[in-house]
């Protein structure tokens, strides 16, 4: 036996409509175009953030930031007694920008303006002498004490209450001055 719902002419449409809108699908879009994607600690990351949207839309606040985030490795102990090691990703540094708070947002473009300090990047630690010079050599070799590279992406945020928010990211490279 087959069940079939049968609305009114354009219901069916709407219901859609409206479950989209809630997902964040139809809404709109957010779009973050920068000037240069490599840039230097000390810099000013310069860009360009759109939004065009559907038809007007209520939402909480906008913001624009950069973010470094680094790879870590953790040990975890299972209940069994043994090891294994996970990857976790935390946030070594970020600024954050409010462009815009709560109001009824349209279609419009910003202008992007972000400085990276000039000493964000991690100094490299002077390598002790002796045995626990060679120790931690020995860690290095091991890949026990070993640093990743930061990873760095520019990112805005239309937060819009009651629906998925609409997002735009851009991946970065910060060297040294």
């Amino acid at each position: 036996m087959r069940l079939e719902l049968a609305y009114p002419c354009g219901m069916a449409d709407g219901l859609l409509g409206k479950l989209a809108g809630v997902v964040g699908i139809g809404v709109g879009k957010l779009e973050l175009l920068l000037v240069k994607s490599e840039l230097r600690a000390g810099e000013t990351i310069d860009g360009r953030l759109s939004l065009r949207l559907e038809k007007p839309l209520e939402a909480k606040r906008l913001v624009v930031g950069v973010r470094a985030t680094e790879k870590r490795d953790k040990k975890v102990r299972d209940a069994d007694g043994s090891t294994r090691t996970e990857t976790e990703t935390v946030t070594f540094w970020e600024l954050v920008e409010e462009l815009g708070g709560k109001r009824t947002y349209r279609d419009d473009a910003w202008d992007v303006h972000l400085k990276i300090p000039a000493d964000v990047l991690p100094r490299e630690a002077q390598m002790p002498g002796g045995f626990l010079g060679d120790v931690v050599r020995a860690a290095q070799a091991l890949g026990v004490a070993r640093r990743r590279p930061l990873s760095w992406s520019v990112f805005a945020v239309l937060e819009i209450p009651w629906k998925k928010n609409l997002r735009a990211s851009r991946d970065i490279v910060v060297s040294a001055c």
